[in-house]
């Protein structure tokens, strides 16, 4: 059989162990090669996902504490305005007060 036969058919010359000029061996270590590699590019592909969802998920928890950073400020900023208009709620009540405002009615306009 020439190597030309071998190479359209090779599962007929390679039966039972029978090689013909080497291309039984040839085609078997090839497909032991690419199962080889298809072992490795899944193990990459697989690697390759899961550093995908860890940077997806910092990326979600960084997102959260930079919201909760935000919550805090504004909590913040809420209490010192809520202190700035309880303040000027005092102010409000003190200078229109019924004695202050008749005190400057009889000193600063003689009524």
């Amino acid at each position: 059989m020439s190597i030309g036969a071998a190479l359209e058919r090779p599962w007929k010359d390679t039966v039972k162990g029978r090689v013909d000029d080497g291309v039984y061996v040839e085609r078997k270590s090839k497909i032991r090669m690419r199962r080889k590699h298809k072992g490795a590019s899944d193990t990459i592909i697989c690697v390759a996902i899961l550093v995908a969802l860890a940077l997806a998920l910092t990326a979600r928890y960084a997102a959260i504490a930079k919201i909760n950073f935000e919550i805090s400020q504004l909590d913040k900023d809420l209490a010192e305005l809520r202190a700035e208009n309880e303040r000027l709620e005092i102010q409000i009540s003190r200078l229109s007060s019924l004695k202050r405002i008749e005190e400057i009615a009889t000193n600063r306009l003689g009524m």
